[in-house]
């Protein structure tokens, strides 16, 4: 063999090597990636939030006493829950202006810190700390839950509130 095939056998070698690599680290990023959407997938399931469901009870609110309940479950170091906090703060002052059967709004953080913090940036809305957001099957914050009188999940939104759900919340309110 001289130097010349002995040149292309390597640089097929070589290029051979770079796509076998390639191929590999596509697998694995695909692998990864499936996992990751499968653990969200289970993650969001394991929540246990479902239309309809029974939510459970907070000690000092009853369901009884309101059309609906408004909870929102926010923290003082969530990011999309501080850009929420006017949409907080218009639907609370709606609820506030309702006649006997107004919806309760109330605020529900998992540390007493995590509240003051929040309550810091201007957050006027009666709250509730030291709820273990998991026992209320909570995944992420922040999440608006709508119960019904009868202790029952109306609807529920995980995350930062999109325009439909701001609507969706303000007419309950009206």
């Amino acid at each position: 063999m001289n130097v010349r095939n002995l040149k292309n056998v390597l640089d097929v070698a070589g290029s051979a090597a770079c796509v076998l690599t390639c191929v590999l680290l596509a697998i694995t990023v695909i692998g990864r990636a499936r996992e990751a959407a499968a653990e969200v997938k289970q993650h969001s399931v394991s929540a246990g939030l479902q239309v309809g469901a029974r939510f459970p009870p907070i000690q000092g609110l009853d369901y009884k006493q309101h059309d609906k309940s408004i909870l929102l479950f926010v923290s003082g170091d969530c990011s999309h829950c501080v850009r929420n906090l006017p949409v907080y703060r218009s639907l609370f002052e709606k609820a506030r202006s309702k006649a006997h059967s107004a919806p309760a709004l109330l605020g529900l953080f998992e540390s007493e810190a995590s509240r003051r913090k929040f309550v810091s940036l201007g957050f006027d809305i009666p709250s509730r700390a030291d709820l273990p957001f998991v026992n209320y099957r909570i995944p992420a914050t922040p999440t608006v839950v709508v119960v019904d009188q009868s202790g029952n999940i109306n609807t529920f939104w995980v995350g930062e509130l999109s325009e439909k759900a701001e609507q969706a919340l303000t007419q309950m309110l009206e």
